[in-house]
């Protein structure tokens, strides 16, 4: 999946991925703004549990026509509502996991879909993690 570089200050959160994602920013503790404002990266904010950074998207826009590019596209709506937790289980290793709710896989019913997968850390003044790593 590419590299990752995680940066924290007091308000916000910024994950930046390799590809045509680029950066994305949390809000840590804040709220999202009114129904009416959707984009197609949503709306992500953030906050600590423990150790564990859960971030929660809403506010998607659920016409994107990006979500039928793939073969088995997985449509999302109005409704989703995406939440992530990010887990530093040792100084080398990262663990994440995701939610989807309120997903519409292949014209079917309304559902949820999960799943995880760790990352790789290295020690720098940023963070940074290598999913799909097989050398952790």
């Amino acid at each position: 999946m590419g590299v990752h570089q995680i940066v924290q200050t007091r308000d916000h959160v910024m994950i930046l991925t390799e590809g045509p994602v680029g950066a994305r920013i949390i809000q840590l503790g804040g709220q999202p703004p009114s129904g009416a404002l959707r984009t197609v990266e949503g709306y992500s904010t953030g906050r600590w549990e423990g150790d564990t950074l859960v971030v929660q998207t809403t506010h998607l826009r659920g016409e994107d026509p990006a979500h039928f590019a793939v073969p088995r596209p997985l449509l999302l709506s109005r409704q989703s509502k995406i939440t992530e937790r990010f887990t530093r289980v040792s100084e080398a290793e990262l663990f994440y996991q995701f939610t989807m709710a309120n997903c519409t896989p292949n014209r079917g019913s309304a559902s949820s879909r999960s799943g995880g997968t760790k990352a790789c850390c290295t020690s720098s003044p940023v963070t940074r993690a290598t999913t799909a790593c097989h050398t952790c």
